[in-house]
């Protein structure tokens, strides 16, 4: 099993390496594009019963903390040799600075940092040892100081605005800010149907589960109370269940509701939620009609602080919402907002906001044409906009579109640096 797992290694990470350090009569780093577009066949299992060295182990050497020299290189690499496995994949990474107990640390990019890389390749030549290396140091990235902020990972980041015809012809869209953050453009469309993006007050809440008991449903709706610890299910495969009804302020159709992160519902289970969210729009004759009901998708400790839109299929105006959430771990929920805005499921993670598994089993939600933007009704007025000012001419800018339509939406559109930095990298 260890020497699976050297396998499994680096068939992962090998894209983040560069081209290995050859010698005289030794194999390839990768495979030659006539093997990798060959049709499978005999010659194949020839080969799984005897691998070339191409495909036989490799194995990650960690340079931390500083804690490093060239007679431990040397033993180490005749080890891994002795062991017959066939490559060093060098990670240099820092695990809270240098080791308390080293008396002579080597500091990465250093001249003594060149001077060992000289002896790594040196002995992986020697004892013809396939070397590839990350490309910075550190994990999974290209980073460091000397990385601008222009030139590092960016994303988009928008300000809204809703603007009635009856409203000021100049409109005033303020940045949307963020670390580094430079204008792209500003687009202008019909505002669609009831998408003022308002959360949906309530009446009242009521709810029935495991635990807790006594508890104000309704003020932890309305974020006036703590999180909700719904307990495991302690039987291998099975869920338990928390049936919330939302009883709203006045009756209205839901096309969105909004859950708090994945990741800050059970972190330690984000790689695989097991969660399934149902909503049912309880009508006035007490039938109810599902109008969502999927699972949660699959995210990882990166997924904090993003929130899980899940779209929903039109009931018509209703005043009672029953969610019913079942968990197979223990699990951590805030409030979850009911909208009648329409959004597309899973929209922050299909729009790369997060690192988040895409939710492939999910029909197109049957919602109203009004609630979608045809392409052709999105005009860029970016010309009318001043940027100094974070104004918009809409008298200018208007002329005609505006014809016949009372709201407007606008989005300010720029990029931001994501602040992301490689870890745990010296």
């Amino acid at each position: 099993m260890k020497r699976l797992s050297v396998i499994f290694t680096v068939f992962f990470l090998f894209p983040f390496f560069v081209q290995s350090v050859r010698a005289d009569n030794f194999s390839i780093a990768v495979p030659d594009i006539e093997t990798v577009n060959a049709p499978f066949g005999e010659h194949d299992v020839k080969m799984f019963k005897n691998p070339p060295k191409l495909y036989q182990p490799e194995t990650l050497v960690y340079l931390l903390g500083g804690n490093t020299s060239k007679v431990g290189v040397t033993a180490d690499f005749e080890a891994i040799k002795e062991a017959g496995i066939e490559g060093i994949l060098l990670f240099h990474g820092e695990m809270g600075g240098f080791w308390s107990n080293i008396s002579d640390p080597i500091p990465c990019l250093s001249p003594k940092w060149d001077d060992l890389m000289r002896h790594i390749g040196n002995e992986a030549k020697r004892l013809k040892l396939r070397l590839t290396m990350h490309n910075c140091a550190g994990l999974a990235m290209s980073g460091g100081t000397w990385v601008k902020p222009e030139d590092a990972m960016r994303h988009l980041k928008f300000a809204r605005v809703n603007f009635g015809t009856n409203s000021n012809v100049q409109v005033v869209i303020k940045s949307p800010g963020g670390l580094d953050y430079r204008d792209i453009c500003v687009l202008a469309f019909p505002t669609p149907l009831e998408d003022d993006h308002s959360i949906l007050r309530a009446e009242s809440v009521k709810a029935e589960c495991v635990s807790p008991s006594n508890y104000d449903w309704k003020k932890w709706y309305d974020g006036q109370a703590g999180a909700v610890n719904l307990p495991e299910n302690r039987k291998y495969g099975q869920y338990n269940k928390t049936v919330i009804d939302v009883t709203l302020e006045k009756p209205a159709t839901v096309r969105t509701i909004v859950f708090p992160s994945i990741e800050g519902m059970n972190h330690a289970f984000s790689y695989e939620p097991g969660i399934k969210v149902k909503v049912e729009a309880v009508l006035e004759n007490g039938e109810t009609k599902i109008v969502c009901e999927t699972e949660m998708p699959q995210s990882n400790w990166q997924d904090s602080g993003t929130q899980c839109s899940l779209s929903c299929d039109e009931a018509g105006e209703t005043k009672t919402y029953r969610v019913t959430i079942e968990n197979q771990h223990n699990m951590r929920l805030t409030p979850f907002w009911l909208k009648t805005a329409a959004q597309q499921n899973n929209w922050e993670g299909e729009a790369a906001m997060t690192l988040r598994g895409h939710i492939r089993n999910r029909d197109i939600p049957k919602q109203n044409p009004q609630c979608f933007i045809p392409l052709d009704k999105i005009t860029d007025v970016t010309n009318f906009f001043d940027y100094k000012t974070a104004t918009l001419d809409w008298n200018k800018a208007g002329a005609g579109i505006s014809s016949g339509v009372k709201n407007w939406t606008f989005l300010r559109i720029g990029h931001i640096c994501t602040g992301a930095k490689n870890g745990p990298a010296p």
